[in-house]
């Protein structure tokens, strides 16, 4: 009779084994077919029957007592081990919120960091912009005051007591045109 009991746990504990590794949508139907011959493997009523006859020093007393302790005792087991899971999954999903947390900030320094770097060369444009114009109107000014000085010198040396400018007027009035 221990031989059979034993190959009908062989089995049960095949069909236990393969449980966890199924991905068909049957999959709660075997969770529940998993559940309940664990629940009657863990049953002391089927190692010692309990009986109303039953003395208490008697054989099948204190096998059923020892039955009922092991039970216990499996149940427990398979309790710690549910818990033992349950940590692990806590702490993969904890790491996995962990990091979608470490990617997200990441991703909104970086985006920051190009904002950043966006205001950067903005303003640097915008400097370089009103500096070149800001060159670019002293320039002007310096060139049309430059020019005014020497249309003032000229005129100022044309009308002067010695003339001796007058050859070279219309070379002189020419580059004024110029300026």
């Amino acid at each position: 009779m221990s031989d059979d009991t034993s190959l009908k746990n062989h089995g049960a504990l095949e069909r236990l084994r393969s449980a966890g590794v199924v991905f068909e949508d049957s999959a709660e139907s075997n969770l529940a077919q998993v559940n309940q011959e664990l629940q009657m493997r863990a049953d002391p009523d089927r190692v010692a029957a309990k009986s109303s006859r039953l003395w208490p020093w008697s054989r099948e007393a204190k096998a059923r007592n020892t039955a009922q302790e092991l039970s216990v005792q499996a149940r427990l087991d398979i309790f710690k081990d549910d818990l033992r899971s349950i940590r692990i999954a806590r702490e993969v999903l904890s790491r996995a919120a962990t990091m979608r947390a470490v990617q997200a900030a990441e991703t909104a320094i970086f985006e920051i960091q190009c904002l950043g770097e966006t205001a950067r060369f903005s303003i640097i444009n915008r400097t370089q912009l009103e500096m070149t114009e800001q060159f670019t109107y002293s320039s002007k000014r310096l060139k049309d005051f430059a020019a005014a000085s020497l249309r003032r010198s000229w005129m100022h040396l044309k009308s002067g007591p010695n003339r001796i400018f007058q050859p070279y007027e219309p070379c002189i009035e020419g580059g004024f045109r110029i300026l």
